[in-house]
């Protein structure tokens, strides 16, 4: 993706590193040429000899969004945030990698650029969830665990008003419309707390800082549904499936009844109350979940 001009460069970048500021635990961050698609940027946490786990955000997000989250991860894996090379943040493309193809082949040379040897485990969100998806499909061998948190399409069609939302909140650079989209994925009750108010606030800044730094991406991934065989051939991975009671983007009871009858093997885990953005408004639960799931301790629903 590429930014409106220097001045907007400027500003989301002083505002990444503003928000890096928060990150929890101590880490390392590199820039990995993967050509031909351009420099991805990672930041790594973890002990030095542990098993890879390897994080990609959804959309509109980058690899900040995980900041919840990486104080349990990284306590038994060498974990790898990255900022795709399709999406914000600080990765450089000089390619659009959009297809599934291409997105598994910029995998690829991530993976061998940081000399990973062995099979990996990796946990993709809603967008970053179907390009997990698409790679352990093509790459079966390359994962050992497999970890999708609410994936966008994948298992069913996104709702036209998720897409309705996310379109307005990403390409018009207005901060009510991001406002209100993080409001909304959020899936807050009491929006009047304090605390809820700064959620909001802070995501909702944090999308609007980018749609109106980055111009509008003309060849952007675009996430579809896997046929029932490609469903069924995920067997040949150990998968969890999160997702929240509330998530906006397709019925969660729908997504479950397919995983349930064509993957009955997958784990599936559901987290009470939470919407889209489980990761910011229920990190307790998912860290748990993902914690067990790691450690072999997950039992399918």
């Amino acid at each position: 993706m590429k930014f409106r001009s220097s001045k907007s460069k400027d500003e989301y970048l002083a505002h990444y590193e503003e928000s890096a500021k928060k990150w929890p635990v101590s880490s390392e961050d590199f820039m990995i040429d993967t050509p031909p698609y351009g420099v991805t940027y990672i930041r790594v946490s973890g002990p030095l000899d542990a098993r890879p786990l390897i994080l990609l955000p959804g959309a509109h997000a980058n690899s900040l969004m995980w900041i919840d989250n990486i104080e349990v991860l990284s306590k038994e894996h060498r974990v790898f945030v990255v900022d795709p090379i399709f999406e914000h943040g600080k990765s450089v493309a000089n390619k659009e990698a959009k297809t599934p193809a291409e997105l598994v082949h910029w995998l690829d040379t991530l993976f061998d650029c940081l000399g990973f040897k062995e099979s990996v485990d990796i946990c993709g969100m809603s967008l970053g969830g179907w390009v997990s998806t698409q790679y352990a499909l093509a790459r079966p061998d390359r994962i050992r665990r497999l970890i999708l948190l609410a994936p966008a399409a994948t298992v069913l069609r996104l709702r036209f008003i998720f897409l309705l939302r996310g379109i307005l909140a990403g390409l018009i650079p207005i901060r009510w419309f991001s406002l209100n989209f993080a409001a909304w994925l959020l899936n807050l009750n009491d929006k009047k707390n304090p605390e809820n108010i700064a959620l909001v606030d802070d995501l909702g800044d944090s999308m609007f800082i980018a749609t109106k730094s980055y111009k509008v991406p003309v060849d952007h991934p675009i996430p579809t549904v896997i046929s029932d065989s490609d469903l069924q051939a995920l067997s040949k991975v150990q998968t969890l499936f999160m997702i929240g009671e509330h998530d906006q983007m397709y019925s969660t009871q729908k997504a479950i009844s397919r995983l349930r009858r064509l993957a009955p093997k997958m784990n599936i885990e559901l987290i009470q109350g939470a919407g889209h953005a489980l990761v910011r408004t229920h990190s307790n639960s998912v860290n748990e979940g993902l914690s067990r799931f790691l450690r072999h301790e997950t039992d399918a629903m």
